[in-house]
C-alpha cells in the first residue's frame, strides 16, 4: 500500500480541501497527517487509514522573526517530527508554501515523491499579516519585511517548486501563473468543490425562525473567513441603502470579526444584518442552504485574491441558492458557463442597487443552473485526478 505523509501548517478541522483530499488518498492509501492545533475530533473526519500527529507549535521568538523573514523554515520541525516514525513514506504531500521546504528535505532523505499543492500564491498573500495602520518606524520595519520575504521567498519558491515532482492549484488561473512563473509543465488542477450529496430540507437553518424574521423577507448569506479582501466591509456599507425586507448572515470568524460587528452597530444595521461563528464542515450545507442568495465579492487585494477560485461559489451552487457575486476571473468563467445568478461592480451603489433588483427576480432557472453546475462543479470530477498522481 502506498505511504503518504501530508504536511499542513495549521489545524484540519475547518481546512475543506485537505480533507477532502486526505478522504481520498486513504481510499487508497495509508496517509499520516503531520500539522498543528490538533483537536480530540480530529479522528472522526477520516477512516482506519488515516493516522494523526498533531504537534504542538513551538511558540518563540525565534519562531516568531523567522515566520517575519525566513518563513519558508517556519515549519522545519516537521522534519524531525516524520522521520522519528520511521515510515518508509512514497509520497510528500506540501500543502502551500510555508511546509514545502520541510517537505523538499523529507523526500529527499526517504527518495519519496513529492506534491505540492498550492492553494493560493502564497507570496501575493503576505500584504494580509501586517497591520494597514502602524507607526511611522513600524510601518516601515513592516515594509522592509515584507519586501525581502516577497523578494527572496519568491527565488525560495522557484528553487523549491521545481523539486517537486507534481504541482497542484485550484484552477485555470493559477496553474497558468505557476507554469509561466517558474517554467514547469508539471502543474494539475483539483477544484475545491463540494461533493455531490443529496440535501435534506429539514435539516436546513431556518433564519427567519431563528432571528424572528418576516416570511416575506430574504435573506443572503456570507460563508467563510473575515479577512481582507473578501468585500465585506463594502457589503455591509451596502446594507445601509438595500431594503429592510433583506437581510443578512455573516457565517465565519476572522480577524475583522470585531471590526465588522462595530460598523453593523454604528449604522444601526444589528436588526438587519446578525453575525454566526463558524459551523463544522457537515453542518456547513444546511447552514447555507437556509439562506435565499449566497453572497462572494472577492476584491483585487492582491494578485492571489485577483486569480483566486470562488470556492464559495462552487457552495452556493451546491446548496442550490443563486449567486450574487464579484467580476473575478474565475467567477466569470463559472457565471458565463452556467445562469445561476449575477455579477456585481464593488462599489457601494452597484451592489445595492444590483441586490434591490435581484430580489424581486424568479429564482427558479437559477436554481436549474445551480443543479446543473452542480454535475461538472463537484468533488467527485476532481478525485480522479488526484488518483492519477498518486497512483
Amino acid at each position: 500500500m502506498t505511504k503518504v505523509c501530508v504536511l499542513l501548517n495549521g489545524s484540519i478541522k475547518h481546512d475543506n480541501r485537505v480533507i477532502k483530499i486526505i478522504n481520498t488518498l486513504s481510499q487508497k492509501c495509508r496517509v499520516d497527517l503531520f500539522y498543528i492545533r490538533g483537536d480530540s475530533e480530529d479522528k472522526s473526519l477520516f477512516n482506519l487509514n488515516v493516522k494523526l500527529f498533531p504537534i504542538e507549535y513551538p511558540y518563540s521568538l525565534r519562531l516568531k522573526i523567522i515566520q517575519h523573514s525566513f518563513f519558508w523554515h517556519e515549519f522545519n520541525f516537521f522534519i524531525n517530527q516524520v522521520l522519528d516514525t520511521n515510515v518508509k513514506y512514497h509520497v510528500i504531500w506540501s500543502n502551500d508554501l510555508p511546509t514545502l521546504y520541510p517537505a523538499t528535505e523529507i523526500a529527499k532523505k526517504l527518495n519519496a515523491n513529492l506534491i505540492y499543492d498550492s492553494h493560493e500564491i502564497y507570496l501575493e498573500t503576505l500584504n494580509q499579516f501586517f497591520p494597514v495602520k502602524s507607526s511611522f518606524f513600524k510601518s516601515f520595519l513592516f515594509k522592509l519585511s515584507l519586501s525581502f520575504m516577497k523578494n527572496y521567498g519568491r527565488k525560495i519558491e522557484r528553487k523549491l517548486v521545481r523539486k517537486a515532482h507534481h504541482i497542484i492549484t485550484v484552477n485555470e488561473s493559477l496553474a497558468n501563473y505557476f507554469s509561466h512563473k517558474y517554467d514547469v509543465n508539471n502543474v494539475s488542477i483539483v477544484m475545491n468543490c463540494p461533493p455531490l450529496i443529496k440535501l435534506n430540507p429539514d435539516d436546513f437553518v431556518d433564519y427567519r425562525k431563528l432571528f424572528s424574521f418576516k416570511q416575506n423577507d430574504k435573506v443572503i448569506i456570507y460563508q467563510g473567513v473575515l479577512n481582507k479582501g473578501r468585500g465585506l466591509e463594502l457589503l455591509i456599507r451596502s446594507f445601509n441603502h438595500i431594503s429592510l425586507q433583506i437581510k443578512l448572515i455573516i457565517l465565519g470568524n476572522g480577524p475583522l470579526k470585531n471590526e465588522l460587528k462595530n460598523i453593523t452597530s454604528d449604522l444601526n444595521l444589528d436588526n438587519q444584518i446578525k453575525f454566526l461563528d463558524r459551523v463544522p464542515v457537515e453542518e456547513l450545507l444546511n447552514y447555507t442552504s437556509g439562506a435565499d442568495i449566497g453572497i462572494n465579492l472577492l476584491e483585487d487585494y492582491n494578485l492571489s485574491k485577483k486569480l483566486a477560485s470562488p470556492n464559495k461559489l462552487f457552495e452556493y451552487i451546491h446548496a442550490g441558492i443563486p449567486v450574487i457575486c464579484s467580476k473575478t476571473i474565475e467567477n466569470e468563467k463559472v457565471m458565463k458557463k452556467y445562469t445561476i445568478g449575477i455579477m456585481v461592480e464593488n462599489n457601494i451603489n452597484n451592489i445595492s442597487n444590483k441586490i434591490n433588483q435581484f430580489v424581486k427576480e424568479d429564482f427558479s432557472h437559477y436554481k436549474l443552473g445551480c443543479k446543473n453546475a452542480s454535475l461538472e462543479y463537484n468533488w467527485g470530477c476532481q478525485e480522479q485526478i488526484i488518483n492519477n498522481i498518486v497512483n
